[in-house]
């Protein structure tokens, strides 16, 4: 049952929590009179399919449906809501061996570090972005095209 345990795990933690975030975000948000904002989640590039932590994959994708929905009923407010996906991202948990693995799969050929990430998040954060919602935007060395 060690399964059960994990998808629940999961779905508390990348669905949720992000389900309850972007309410609890659109009630002061609305209740406060702004005329703008933005909810940038984070995915992952193997929410389409994770083998090996299928619960994982699957609470990231129910993430990226949150974020959908929720641009569509946000954006009357001017709130846009997108999606960050990153590949992968050396934050100390890749051994050496899978690194290389992983940098000669990627077309950049290198590693995803967090700043590459926090780089993206500003970006959608900007008022540049205003025009840009319900989106995936893939971060990861161009490993998911």
């Amino acid at each position: 049952m060690r399964s059960k345990i994990f998808l629940c795990k999961h779905f508390a933690v990348n669905s949720r929590a992000v389900a309850l975030m972007m309410e609890e975000y659109a009630k002061r948000y609305i209740s406060r009179k702004a005329n703008w904002g933005r909810i940038i989640n984070i995915s992952s590039d193997g929410a389409y399919g994770h083998p090996g932590a299928v619960s994982y994959g699957a609470s990231k994708f129910a993430t990226e449906s949150y974020t959908r929905a929720g641009a569509v009923e946000l954006g009357p407010y001017g709130i846009t809501v997108n999606v960050i996906s990153p590949g992968a991202v050396q934050t100390g948990w890749i051994t050496a061996e899978l690194e290389k693995q992983i940098e000669g799969s990627y077309p950049l050929r290198r590693m995803g570090r967090p700043e590459d990430i926090a780089d993206a998040i500003v970006l959608i954060a900007s008022e540049q972005a205003d025009w840009i919602t319900g989106q995936v935007l893939h971060v990861g060395g161009g490993n998911r095209m």
